[in-house]
């Protein structure tokens, strides 16, 4: 899964999210990821499962702090939970031409293609 500032894209399909993150504070992702990949990295571990912050842009959104976290936390929180243990999740984020992008990519077996639309 992957989030691009204003979306979440679940490849192929995308589903918007630019009401859930929206608000008027700058937000800067790389201490918010750093946040994060500690965060899950530590709960990870009971499972023998590696969470790494791969790359990170220096990059800023506007946004709501609090929902932006909480957006993140279910990406990252849903690959730990749903990959074997002893796997991997790699957390990316890249900036360029205007957007933001979040990428949580991890070893389990992702979403069945039936339960896509829900």
């Amino acid at each position: 899964s992957s989030l691009v500032y204003g979306e979440v894209a679940r490849e192929p399909p995308e589903l918007s999210v630019v009401a859930l993150v929206s608000g008027d504070d700058e937000v800067g992702l790389g201490a918010l990821l750093q946040d994060a990949t500690a965060r899950h990295a530590a709960l990870a571990s009971r499972k023998e499962t590696r969470v790494k912050l791969a790359r990170c842009a220096a990059a800023t959104v506007q946004g709501d702090p609090i929902r932006l976290r909480q957006a993140l936390d279910n990406l990252i929180s849903n690959s730990v939970k749903f990959s074997p243990p002893g796997s991997r999740v790699t957390i990316e984020c890249s900036a360029g031409e205007g957007a933001c992008t979040v990428r949580v990519s991890d070893d389990g077996p992702g979403i069945p293609e039936a339960e896509l639309d829900r």
